[in-house]
């Protein structure tokens, strides 16, 4: 019988450890945890789950708990970096034993659990497919539109959203005899192309993709050819009460350089806080302590906002001008908005050119800082318009601490 060296046996203990963690996760949803490979220099685990960057930050939160971090572990070393391919995201891990002068390699890879998932290798829990339900609603609708597009019925049996495809239709001039007029020439899904808008900057100004806020073509989920003219009537899905306007990365405008020295020099990076009416000096703070507290592994403190944020309105200290051209950039006119809400409704409202600068009107802006005694790594800004309830965030994404992403999540004042 082969003996087992002190890396295998390791890697052992780290793949108990991500199987329990993973099906603790995961609770009563699909997923599946995968060996791929282990051998004496290395060892290769696959999760699968219906939301990967869920997973991942899951297993992140409950491996430095139990010390499996950048920190030392008992009798080993371990050191983290992140990598990315075309349908995974994961960490790789260098973890050396004392007295080992070379590291065992254990990588994590997260991927979507989806209906081709083999089940291969070692593996627990249920592997069937749960999808996203965003985008349960994109091919809902898509089939919808196609059957009206057939037979002109927006009360057709195989029709899901019965209100809404009548509603709808009429509201872009297709009635229920659209099947003899040929009103809907074509239905293009376009929700895999997932096109990037990232911030733009000149000077002190901000705009997301650039300064044209006509984004229709760029925000599109499901593209509908119409009439002998062939207009395009774009529709951008959203679900959830909660749901976001724009995802762009900041990791090159606020790098670690700048939180290891306490001071943003990027003149981009402080343009975007001055945006927002945040202090540079207490924006480093706040990550700095999110990292200190992640390091010693404390845990973040659960509360009300009264407990865990201090609050600064800076509504008359902001450029209202500026804040403005940014907003009408991030939520942009020339489509359909149709959103599902949790309890199976559908609301939707054409968002008109004429209609964007009065509904993205900044009325009141407040910052909201972690307190010290509850440190969290993200900052949030609250910003009423006359349409929307906003909430910026800056925060991170990839399972670290220092800031990634900056996103815009809005509810309709309905």
């Amino acid at each position: 019988m082969a003996i087992k060296t002190d890396n295998m046996k390791l890697s052992d203990e780290f793949t108990k450890q991500i199987e329990a963690v993973v099906k603790k996760a995961a609770g009563r949803h699909p997923y599946m945890c995968e060996l791929k490979k282990q051998s004496s220099q290395s060892t290769l685990i696959h999760i699968f789950y219906m939301d990967r960057d869920d997973m991942r930050a899951m297993v992140g939160t409950a491996l430095k708990k139990r010390g499996m971090n950048f920190a030392t572990g008992k009798g080993y070393v371990l050191r983290r970096k992140t990598f990315s391919g075309g349908s995974f995201y994961g960490w790789e891990y260098d973890a050396l034993q004392v007295g080992d002068t070379r590291p065992h390699k254990i990588q994590l890879r997260f991927k979507v659990l989806s209906e081709g998932t083999r089940k291969k290798g070692k593996k627990t829990g249920p592997t069937e497919k749960k999808e996203n339900k965003g985008i349960v609603f994109e091919k809902d609708l898509s089939k919808d539109l196609k059957v009206f597009s057939e037979t002109g019925d927006p009360k057709h049996s195989k029709i899901k959203y019965k209100d809404f495809m009548k509603s709808f239709m009429e509201d872009i001039g297709c009635s229920e005899n659209a099947k003899r007029q040929k009103c809907l020439n074509e239905i293009i899904d376009m929700g895999a192309l997932n096109q990037k808008r990232p911030l733009v900057f000149s000077g002190k100004d901000i705009f997301v993709g650039g300064r044209d806020p006509n984004i229709g073509h760029l925000v599109t989920d499901i593209t509908l050819d119409i009439g002998c003219d062939h207009k395009h009537i774009y529709m951008s899905l959203k679900f959830g009460n909660t749901v976001t306007f724009m995802n762009s990365g900041v990791g090159k405008i606020f790098t670690k350089q700048d939180f290891d020295s306490g001071t943003i020099k990027n003149s981009d990076g402080l343009a975007l806080l001055s945006l927002f009416g945040l202090e540079a000096g207490r924006f480093v703070s706040v990550f700095k302590e999110a990292h200190a507290a992640a390091t010693a592994g404390k845990k973040p403190v659960k509360g009300s906002a009264a407990v865990t944020k201090d609050t600064v309105v800076v509504t008359n200290k902001i450029d209202k001008r500026r804040l403005h051209n940014f907003i009408k950039t991030a939520v942009g006119y020339g489509f359909y908005l149709v959103h599902l809400q949790n309890n199976g409704k559908i609301d939707y409202f054409d968002i008109k050119k004429n209609d964007l600068p009065t509904m993205t009107t900044p009325r009141s802006v407040v910052v909201m800082y972690p307190k010290k005694t509850a440190p969290a790594k993200r900052v949030d800004v609250a910003i009423d318009t006359p349409k929307f309830d906003l909430k910026m965030n800056i925060r991170n994404k990839a399972g670290g601490v220092y800031p990634t992403h900056i996103m815009l999540d809005y509810k309709i004042k309905h």
